[in-house]
């Protein structure tokens, strides 16, 4: 596990947030983002252990193939189906929303086709993890925004070791600088209340 003594500081400072934003809204909705293997399934994962959480992960969300254009892959941040994530998850974060489940198909990039519907059922905290999380289409949804960091020699250890090498020199070649240009662009960490 990543975290370090100074990790767990921080994580303990945004559970007191979500433990207090319990307490004046029915309903709270996180955004984590940051560069590849930065930690955010991780972060998401130990919120959802320590709090009431769903979790959604935008990497069910990335691009079908009709949609892999060079026009759409030139536009930073692209690459997310955020239109998707707009009209079959948006509408139901809202409070109005409490109690019901959150039902799409993912998007598997490793089959390159959409698997069986997946059904989330509601809870009082919904985490939105993954890079693209806090594209500019999507920032206006949430209440709490994290956006995490990783130096590159670090990154890429753990990509090597989750992916193997091949997989590292895809990320290189591909991933990591489509990443770049949305940070880059969009700077998704500038609206953020926290920053590890």
């Amino acid at each position: 596990m990543w975290y370090n003594t100074a990790m767990n500081d921080e994580f303990e400072k945004i559970y007191r947030v979500l433990e207090s934003a319990s307490t004046e809204r029915p309903s709270t909705i996180v955004a984590i983002d940051g560069p590849c293997a930065s930690g955010k399934t991780s972060l998401a994962k130990k919120i959802a252990q320590r709090c009431r959480a769903r979790v959604i992960p935008m990497d069910d969300f990335f691009l079908p193939p009709e949609l892999r254009t060079p026009q759409r892959y030139a536009q930073p941040g692209g690459n997310v189906h955020y239109e998707r994530f707009l009209k079959e998850v948006a509408p139901f974060l809202g409070e109005e929303q409490i109690g019901k489940e959150i039902s799409y198909r993912p998007f598997c990039c490793k089959e390159m086709a959409f698997g069986p519907l997946r059904r989330i059922p509601w809870a009082p905290v919904t985490v939105v993890e993954g890079s693209y999380s806090l594209h500019e289409a999507l920032r206006s949804l949430y209440d709490i925004r994290i956006f995490l960091t990783v130096d590159a020699e670090e990154q890429e250890r753990r990509i090597r070791s989750r992916e193997g090498p091949e997989g590292l020199v895809i990320f290189k070649e591909k991933w990591i600088p489509l990443e770049s240009r949305y940070f880059e662009t969009g700077h998704p960490e500038k609206c953020c209340d926290f920053i590890l």
